[in-house]
C-alpha cells in the first residue's frame, strides 16, 4: 500500500527531461485540460509549450501517426452505438500506450511525446468527452509543432 502511494505521488510530479531540463505537463494539468478547461485557454497554452519543444526534436510524421490513431478512435466512439464497439475502441486507445513507449526509445523526441501522451491516455479511461478533448489537445500540439518549424 505504501509503495502504491509513493508511485502515485511520483506520477503526479512533473516529469523532467534529463537532457534539456524540459518539464512535461503534470498529471493535474492534463486532467484539467481533459475535464474542466471549458474555454480551452489552458489547452492552448500547454499545447503551445509542448509543440514548441517537440518541434526541436520530433518529426511531424512520427507524431501524426499517433494523432491519426487517436482521431480514428475518437470518431469510432462518437458514431458507434453498441457498448461492445465502444469498449473495443477504448481498448485500442489503451493499447497505444505500449506502442508509444516503444516509439519513445526508437525515435529522437519520442520521449517527450511519451511524457505527455501516456498520462493523458491513461486519464481518458472510458470517458467519451475526455477522449474528444485529448484529440483536440493533440491537434493543437501538432499545429504548434508546425508553427515552430518542426520537421515533416
Amino acid at each position: 500500500m505504501v509503495q502504491r502511494q509513493q508511485w502515485q505521488q511520483r506520477q503526479q510530479q512533473p516529469r523532467r527531461d534529463p537532457e534539456g531540463g524540459w518539464q512535461a505537463p503534470s498529471r493535474e494539468v492534463l486532467e484539467r485540460i481533459l475535464t474542466r478547461d471549458d474555454y480551452g485557454k489552458e489547452l492552448v497554452n500547454v499545447a503551445k509549450e509542448v509543440g514548441q519543444r517537440l518541434a526541436q526534436r520530433l518529426r511531424a510524421a512520427q507524431a501524426r501517426k499517433f494523432y491519426s490513431e487517436i482521431r480514428r478512435i475518437a470518431t469510432d466512439v462518437q458514431y458507434r452505438q453498441g457498448e461492445a464497439d465502444k469498449a473495443r475502441a477504448f481498448r485500442e486507445l489503451t493499447l497505444l500506450r505500449p506502442k508509444l513507449a516503444y516509439q519513445s526509445e526508437r525515435v529522437q523526441g519520442g520521449r517527450e511525446l511519451h511524457r505527455v501522451l501516456d498520462p493523458a491516455i491513461e486519464l481518458v479511461g472510458n470517458d467519451v468527452e475526455r477522449l474528444r478533448r485529448l484529440a483536440e489537445f493533440f491537434e493543437a500540439v501538432l499545429a504548434y509543432h508546425k508553427f515552430y518549424g518542426g520537421p515533416d
